[in-house]
Order: structure tokens, then C-alpha cells, then sequence
């Protein structure tokens, strides 16, 4: 297997503290941000021979990050497409020079409800900068009535807008305020309806089916994990993982353990992952493209 993209986290800090965030909500836990640019070059050279084409950078919030812009210029040195993933609230004028120079290609931001915050950032995004951003939109209880508004901005400026739901496991405290599974069925099929729409503009139908099955007494499954066949994560200390939510299956530091080790290791581990037996609504939206 060759590894396609990587998730790379420069911090898992982020001032927002959104409810519905994997660290809030005692998903993931905050790491610890290490300096690993060095080891880190070595990695990207061995991966772009075996064929990376994508770094994703993440977090956190990694405009917080003071390493952000060297690791976006060592990335964009060596592979196709680099994409930033932030809430937007920072990216001024100045910052989105910043990204332009130091290479990144695309840019995505939260959308979680529809603010004259948000539209400032989404005008800032487009007449300061050549970047068309992305919305993502995290589905909870709290910001269904949401949905039609988020749909209407996106048309308005043109912009592509992901829906995905909140992950909120079951013995988290804001899980009955929160999660999908505590929604009445009846609204939950009121949403899903949206979503139909939503998915025939946006040739997402199929997405929109997976998503409903995890809802619903028939539980579907892609078959296919795109994480576990192509994709990996480095976070903020350094860490290798085959997967964001599989922090049980480490393959090593890049600080500690030669590339060589965690690529031999990252292979191994990724194979329990490749038909997606874990597959849920924390890893939904990776599937939005899901046929």
C-alpha cells in the first residue's frame, strides 16, 4: 500500500472549545505540541517517493501554531495539494497573504451556524485571497434549524458546504443535548429530508444513505476505509497513527522511532482498518464522496 495523504496536527489546542469537539466531548485527548519539523522532513521525502499527493493540516486550531507557515512550506515543496482546516475566525488579511506565500492551496473552515462573523470571514476569504473556502457544517441538536440558512449562504457565494454529524459518545455529560441519537425520530427524519436535498444538488445522494444508516435499524457500511487504505495522521506530538479514532494503534514517535520503523509499523496496523469495521458518525464526512 502507498499512503496517498496525511493528516498532519502542528497543535490540538483551539480557544473555541466548541461542545461538540472530539476533545470536549472526551473523544480524543489533547496532546502535548512538539517541535518535529526535523523528523518530519525525512518522513515527507520517503512518503512523496512512494507517492503523497495531499497534507491536510489540522488541529486544533494550527492557526494558533507557531510552526504553521515551516510546516506548510515543507509540505507545499514536495506534494500536490496542501489544505488548511481552521474555524477561520484568524485569518486576517495579512495571515491569508501568509498561507498564499507559504504554499497552501485550498482552505476549509467551520460553519457550524450561519453569524454576520461568518460572513465577514467568508468575504475577508474571498476578496483578500484566491482561495474559495469550503464550509463544514457539524450537525448537532443545537444547530438543526441551521441547515436551511447554511445552504442559502453557500448559494449565495458559490462555496461547497459539507454537512456531517456530530460524533458525541453515549457517556459523554452533553450527550442527550447533543447527539443525533437522542433527537426525536421525527425530527431526525425531518432533517434527513433536508439533507436529501441537499445531497441531489450536491451529487452526495449516497453519502446521505450512509449517514441515515447510522440511524437507522439497518446499519450500512462502506466496505472500504479510506484512512486505512490511503491515508494517515501525525499529531501534535508527534505520534503516528493510521486513523484520527484509532489512537489505540500507535506506530510510533516520529522524535523517537526512525521513519523506516513507523512505516513498517503504520502499514501493519492500517490493514485492520481497511474494509471499515469501525466506520461511524466520528468518521462520517470522510466519506462524503462515498459511491
Amino acid at each position: 500500500m502507498s499512503f496517498q495523504f496525511a493528516f498532519i496536527l502542528p497543535t490540538t489546542k483551539c480557544e473555541s472549545r466548541c461542545e461538540h469537539c472530539f476533545y470536549e466531548v472526551g473523544h480524543t485527548t489533547r496532546v502535548e505540541e512538539v517541535d518535529y519539523l526535523y523528523p518530519l522532513d525525512e518522513a515527507l521525502d520517503q512518503l512523496c517517493r512512494q507517492g503523497l499527493q495531499q497534507v491536510i493540516i489540522s488541529g486544533g486550531e494550527p492557526l494558533d501554531s507557531p510552526r504553521l507557515l515551516e510546516m506548510v512550506e515543507m509540505c507545499a515543496a514536495r506534494v500536490m495539494h496542501v489544505l488548511l482546516l481552521t474555524h477561520g475566525r484568524k485569518l486576517t488579511t495579512e495571515r491569508l497573504e501568509a498561507l498564499e506565500r507559504a504554499g497552501v492551496d485550498d482552505i476549509s473552515i467551520s460553519a457550524h451556524m450561519v453569524s454576520d462573523e461568518l460572513t465577514r470571514t467568508i468575504n475577508r476569504i474571498l476578496f483578500h485571497s484566491p482561495y474559495v473556502p469550503t464550509l463544514l457544517s457539524c450537525l448537532t441538536q443545537q444547530n438543526l434549524d441551521q441547515v436551511p440558512g447554511l445552504q442559502r449562504l453557500a448559494d449565495q457565494f458559490n462555496l461547497p458546504l459539507i454537512f456531517s454529524p456530530a460524533f458525541i459518545p453515549q457517556e459523554a455529560p452533553a450527550f442527550a443535548k447533543l447527539s443525533l441519537h437522542a433527537l426525536d425520530p421525527a425530527m431526525r427524519e425531518a432533517l434527513f429530508s433536508e439533507l436529501e436535498e441537499w445531497g441531489r444538488r450536491c451529487d452526495a445522494v449516497p453519502y446521505v444513505e450512509l449517514l441515515r444508516g447510522l440511524y437507522g435499524d439497518v446499519r450500512m457500511t462502506p466496505g472500504h476505509c479510506v484512512m486505512g487504505n490511503h491515508g494517515m495522521v501525525i499529531d501534535a506530538d508527534g505520534s503516528v497513527f493510521p486513523c484520527f479514532h484509532r489512537r489505540d494503534l500507535c506506530a510510533g514517535n516520529l522524535i523517537v522511532h526512525p521513519w523506516d520503523t513507523i512505516e513498517q509499523n503504520l502499514k501493519k496496523l492500517s490493514q485492520e482498518l481497511s474494509g471499515a469495521p469501525c466506520f461511524g458518525e466520528h468518521c462520517a464526512s470522510l466519506f462524503v464522496h462515498h459511491r
